[in-house]
């Protein structure tokens, strides 16, 4: 028998009240037999442990006797202190209490365990936050804890990382986890159970609601489940990797500890220099990409595709940006004023002239001279006198003799008037941008050896913000368009063309988002806050489409949670026969471009 247990048999009653021999047993890690004699030697000890007979009853102390804690070890002495470290009971808002109680605590020991206590206070400090990772302001964690000692549900505002981000929330607090630093809330919210970072809450307010934390919950029980949960739904997917004996030295200090087992269990060499193949397990495309870029030229991805191709294309934005390395140095970035033409005619003065004006003369280089026809009166004298390079002509005639470069924008319909009798010289060059014209037709109209290129110039144009699709490529035109947001070459007309239908999906889009605002209206929002929020909602989106890295299918999977709100009206609206009507669409509408 040993009076350490006994020991911990008294100090259990004072704590926990009345338990069953059973309870007893349980705790203590003996069998319930032994839990009897146990309790009978403490009462020859002269304990006052009685026995309650009946449902419901156990063993309990005497109500109002307390022990003295002077039969502490000096490790148990030195232990005592390490639960009283000063920065979590700060964050909570308890550091007077937990001064207070430690020295309540100094003052029950002994003088020796004292000192000894004392010194182990002394040589031990808890910095909980990572390296390179500042603590996170919590200046909201004292109100949870006033909410969990009184069982009072929070009204919170909550920042999330997925749209809309910010949310508001009733919670009922069931605790508090330090994790590596980092605050958790664990709340009942609505029908479930869920985890919230203490940092994130960006408002809170103690309701009046009271609340019973369920007696069987188990904070402990459950944030072992969470995080067998997280680990189990972090690695989606797998990636098939050849790394170099210095990119596998390096693999600790950069990608988590899943991935280097997975190395050091599936590696095989390949070669006679030490290069290894290995399968490893991945988050997202973006995730994966970003983790595994750290390891530079010592790692390459040889599957998914879609994983391979977002490196390619992430290597590449970063070799554009720091310019291209050749014998001469690094290449400067293009300007309007050496790469292209510098008088341009624009014939037709619609949405795409106004855009391709704008985005030739705000774009902070040296802008060309612009010819304008009359077409368009209004819009070509709005131009004129915004920008100090750009001229309305007479007539179409006037706009090509004073260019080196022409762009025909007028509508498809229109070509035939606004074309008509015009002479264009074989030196020159001509853009066109009608849907549906193809080149053999312009050059049969224009009765003309002058390059043709055909493109497709967006609205976006204006802010240097749109690929443009041409062909053929052309050394004057191509550079154009980079200047103006990017350029997209393509093989042939008939690539060209698909293009272009794609093209005529743009109002649809429209169309939906307004849509989607008469449906909020219908439900009794104000049209102006549903027009408001749409918008913010959808410019998400285009910033999300800037990240070209991940596929769209990868961004479509990255923003719908399995069983979701977002997979519901997916898999509900736009299914396989809404699928099939959209290609039957775009199927007509090439058939007629062609």
């Amino acid at each position: 028998m040993s009076a350490g247990r006994l020991l911990s048999l008294m100090l259990l009653l004072q704590s926990r009240g009345r338990l069953s021999a059973r309870a007893i047993a349980g705790e203590l890690g003996v069998s319930v037999r032994t839990a009897y004699r146990d309790l009978v030697r403490l009462q020859a000890a002269g304990i006052p442990v009685y026995a309650e007979p009946g449902r419901g009853g156990g063993y309990q102390l005497l109500e109002g006797y307390r022990t003295r804690l002077t039969g502490m070890s000096e490790g148990e002495a030195r232990a005592l202190f390490f639960a009283s470290l000063p920065g979590p009971a700060a964050d909570l808002g308890l550091t007077a209490e937990v001064t207070a109680a430690r020295l309540k605590l100094l003052a029950a020991l002994p003088a020796g365990l004292r000192e000894e206590a004392a010194r182990t206070a002394a040589v031990f400090h808890l910095d909980a936050p990572a390296w390179y990772r500042e603590p996170e302001p919590t200046p909201l964690l004292p109100l949870f804890v006033d909410a969990l000692l009184t069982g009072r549900a929070v009204d919170v505002r909550y920042r999330r990382w997925r749209a809309p981000q910010e949310v508001g929330r009733r919670l009922c607090p069931y605790g508090l986890v330090l994790k590596s630093g980092v605050w958790y809330l664990v709340a009942a919210g609505g029908s479930r159970i869920a985890t919230y970072r203490v940092a994130q809450v960006l408002e809170a307010v103690l309701s009046e609601e009271r609340f019973d934390r369920p007696q069987g919950f188990d904070l402990g029980a459950y944030w072992t489940s969470y995080l067998e949960d997280f680990h189990a739904r972090r690695w989606t997917g797998t990636a098939t990797i050849r790394l170099s004996p210095r990119g596998r030295r390096r693999l600790p200090d950069n990608v988590p500890p899943e991935v280097v087992r997975a190395v050091d269990s599936t590696a095989v060499p390949v070669g006679d220099d030490g290069w290894v193949e290995a399968v490893i397990p991945t988050e997202s495309t973006d995730h994966a990409c970003g983790e595994l870029l750290r390891l530079g030229i010592d790692i390459e991805v040889l599957a998914p595709a879609e994983l391979r191709q977002a490196m390619t294309a992430t290597v590449g934005a970063l070799a554009r940006a720091y310019g291209l390395q050749d014998q001469h140095g690094p290449r400067p970035p293009r300007t309007m004023e050496e790469e292209t033409v510098k008088r341009i005619g624009i014939i037709g003065a619609g949405e795409i002239g106004r855009a391709i004006v704008t985005g030739l003369c705000d774009g902070g280089d040296k802008s060309p001279e612009v010819f304008l026809s009359p077409r368009g009166a209004r819009t070509a004298a709005e131009l004129s006198a915004r920008y100090e390079g750009v001229q309305v002509c007479a007539d179409n005639q006037e706009v090509v003799d004073r260019s080196e470069l022409v762009i025909i924008a007028v509508r498809r319909q229109d070509r035939h008037g606004a074309l008509a009798g015009l002479r264009v010289d074989d030196d020159k060059i001509v853009v066109n941008v009608m849907a549906g014209v193809a080149n053999d037709e312009l050059r049969r109209t224009l009765a003309t050896d002058a390059p043709l290129v055909r493109a497709i110039p967006l609205p976006a144009i204006r802010e240097r913000r749109s690929v443009t699709v041409t062909y053929p490529t052309h050394p004057v035109v191509d550079p154009l368009f980079e200047c103006l947001g990017g350029v997209l070459p393509v093989a042939d007309e008939a690539a060209f063309n698909v293009f272009s239908a794609l093209t005529g999906t743009l109002t649809t889009h429209y169309s939906y988002l307004a849509t989607l605002t008469s449906w909020a209206a219908d439900q009794g929002i104000a049209s102006d806050h549903a027009d408001r929020y749409i918008r913010g909602l959808f410019q998400g989106v285009g910033r999300a489409l800037s990240d070209e890295t991940r596929s769209l299918h990868q961004l479509a999977a990255d923003h719908e949670t399995p069983n979701g709100n977002n997979e519901r009206i997916r898999t509900t609206w736009f299914g396989p026969a809404n699928s099939e009507a959209l290609h039957k669409a775009l199927d007509g509408l090439l058939a007629d471009l062609t």
